[in-house]
């Protein structure tokens, strides 16, 4: 089974740290999201810390387990994320951050806010991700998903990566 993974807020916990950078650059706000922003404080508060954030994400429990025995299992493991559509250098932090981890994909794809053709046109079985809006365009190919980190009643869901790994067996 081939298997796409997004990175944010799915393998790792980027929400905490944008959070206390958004509380950092907006002192007393009632954000919850930097999605709230208008596009303009948007693009100025990820050009002064989009590579802060990137560097100190934290892995999710038992994710890097997981993709271990998901690989044992035979899946092929591929990154597909939209990091990349901030800053084009965003994919050596990411590795790096990757490397600390000892996490390894078979395939990268860079810069995809727009996952289902990346998807149907790899080949890939099953994608994990935490937006509902995600899974809805990559469901939309053909492709089945897996939603990330909360309940769904449109999509086969999963809280934590435990519950991934019983998911893809159930599916082998």
């Amino acid at each position: 089974m081939k298997i796409g993974i997004d990175f944010d807020n799915t393998l790792v916990n980027t929400y905490e740290v944008t959070k206390e950078r958004l509380d950092r650059y907006l002192p007393g706000n009632n954000l919850h999201s930097y999605h709230d922003l208008d596009p303009v404080e948007e693009q100025k508060f990820f050009d002064k810390y989009y590579l802060e954030i990137l560097e100190n994400v934290t892995l999710y429990p038992y994710a890097k387990e997981a993709l271990e025995e998901l690989r044992k299992m035979g899946c092929t493991l591929v990154l597909v994320t939209a990091r990349g559509i901030y800053s084009q250098e965003s994919g050596k932090p990411t590795l790096k951050v990757l490397q600390k981890f000892g996490i390894e994909f078979d395939e990268y794809y860079w810069g995809n806010p727009i996952k289902g053709h990346v998807c149907k046109d790899n080949h890939i079985d099953l994608m994990i991700d935490d937006l509902q809006s995600v899974c809805e365009e990559v469901s939309s190919k053909g492709v089945k998903v897996l939603n990330f980190g909360e309940t769904s009643d449109r999509f086969a869901y999963a809280l934590n990566w435990k519950e991934v790994v019983e998911y893809v067996k159930k599916g082998l």
